[in-house]
């Protein structure tokens, strides 16, 4: 299991906060000409611009110093090997496995949300009032 790192105790943490209350003019950052190619990223076949967002060199330097601080790599990579990170029920997240549907854990997970839903949709299931759930707030 990894060992948790509580981010509001990192000094990256503690810049950031410093550069959250310094108000930056948008219009002001935007007048740097080699700042799209500064916040700007491919991956895959994303395409990520943040260069039109009020984030300045020292707020995204000090962001991977914080993922680097908590060790964020080997919590995802933790993620994707299914190790137990969710820590209030000691099991693995899954996050990850729902989108292969070849673990039976998932397989049996989607059959109850499936069912779940049937009985929504057919009236089996009903609301506090006893009456059949129109609308569902998500």
């Amino acid at each position: 299991m990894l060992s948790k790192i509580d981010p509001i105790t990192t000094k990256p943490w503690a810049k950031l906060s410093k550069l959250a209350l310094q108000k930056n003019n948008i219009l002001d950052l935007l007048k740097d000409p080699t700042r799209s190619s500064k916040f700007t990223f491919n991956y895959g076949d994303f395409h990520f611009d943040f260069s039109k967002n009020n984030i300045s060199n020292g707020v995204l330097s000090n962001l991977i110093e914080l993922a680097e601080a908590c060790n964020l790599k080997d919590s995802i990579n933790a993620m994707f090997n299914g190790e137990k990170i969710n820590e209030t029920e000691q099991r693995s997240v899954l996050h990850t496995a729902l989108r292969s549907e070849e673990r039976p854990e998932v397989l049996k997970e989607l059959e109850k949300i499936k069912s779940f839903s049937e009985d929504i949709y057919n009236g089996k299931r009903k609301g506090f009032s006893k009456k059949k759930i129109t609308d569902i707030v998500n």
